[in-house]
């Protein structure tokens, strides 16, 4: 194998591996950015965070389940994005994983027939998420990369 060349192996291994890692990230961070207002005393009563946490599994079960669902067609657009115009800075994925993020509310919104009402706080919590995610994603790509010995530059 010459260097800067991956085995369709090595590829399905960085995308799907990396994509796993993006949606556990962007799920983490957006459930701990929703739950995080609730131990304030300003944000009601003393025991919202205790009942939040109570349905903490659910609420991850579900995130993981709609995330992974929802932000596929983002995320196999940033990689061929990403690929044709050969970006991959860290801004880039961060912005792509914004971007994700809101395509996959579209696309939730669009199979639920709108927008949750209710669902708002996990809305806005879901932008960072992505972009951690996303940024997640670029250096699980940076670390395969250099273990795999593959230069800089090169078009993966």
């Amino acid at each position: 194998m010459e260097i800067g060349e991956l085995t369709l192996r090595q590829r399905l291994v960085l995308y799907a591996v990396g994509y796993i890692f993006a949606v556990l990230i962007a799920v983490s961070v957006a459930v701990v950015l929703a739950i995080l207002p609730t131990v304030f005393p300003d944000n009601g009563k003393w025991g919202s965070f205790y009942k939040e946490v109570e349905f903490l599994h659910l609420i991850i079960f579900l995130g993981i389940s709609y995330t992974g669902m929802t932000a596929l067609p983002g995320y196999a657009l940033t990689l061929v994005l990403a690929r044709r115009m050969d970006l991959h800075s860290a801004g880039f994925y961060i912005a792509a994983g914004v971007l994700t993020a809101l395509l996959a509310h579209l696309i939730l919104a669009s199979f639920a027939g709108g927008f949750f009402l209710n669902g708002l706080k996990i809305f806005y919590t879901s932008f960072p998420g992505g972009a951690a995610g996303a940024y997640g994603y670029f250096l699980w790509r940076k670390k395969m990369l250099s273990v795999w010995n593959v230069r800089k530059n090169s078009r993966i």
